[in-house]
């Protein structure tokens, strides 16, 4: 599958594209003239990690109902949600680094790792109000970024009976 003719045709873009080839099974694939579209299926990526995707986009609102990665050490559940100035996240499990180096092409991802159970809803006007709930640790992330450098995290791990970042 040309994954760039995919993301196109769901008006789904970004900076760092995603490797080929892949395969796409169990999956339903809808789209409209107003630019509505929805995907349903298990990817896989060749000589990477087994992905269930499930999302949904109109012109006001992105929701990632289900994305799942699983590659051996890194097994990780996330939603995504993005209406209007509100954004809602949840990630349950583990993420490294290298797991998402064979998932995206273009990009050097390091040693990176993020765990935990967490969920949080952003008001993106005003990030002050916003709520976060459960745990997470973060390590060396790196993020692809608008700007000339990428974003870096070093350490980070929150704890909502803490009620503390750090």
């Amino acid at each position: 599958t040309d994954i760039r003719h995919f993301s196109n045709l769901l008006g789904v873009k970004s900076k760092v594209p995603v490797r080929s080839p892949l395969s796409i099974s169990a999956s339903h694939l809808s789209w409209t003239k107003t630019g509505d579209a929805s995907f349903k299926g298990d990817i896989a990526v060749k000589e990477g990690p087994h992905i269930s995707l499930g999302f949904f986009r109109r012109t006001d609102r992105l929701k990632v109902q289900k994305l799942r990665i699983n590659d051996g050490p890194s097994q990780a559940d996330m939603t995504f949600e993005l209406q209007g100035k509100t954004l809602g996240v949840t990630f349950s499990g583990e993420l490294s680094e290298r797991t998402l180096d064979k998932i995206f092409e273009g990009y050097q991802f390091q040693d990176g790792w993020a765990r935990g159970d967490f969920r949080v809803n952003i008001d993106l006007d005003q990030p002050l109000q916003s709520m976060a709930q459960g745990k997470i640790k973060a390590h060396d992330l790196t993020f692809p970024s608008k700007l000339k450098k990428p974003l870096e995290i070093s350490d980070i791990s929150l704890d909502d009976q803490k009620n503390r970042v750090s």
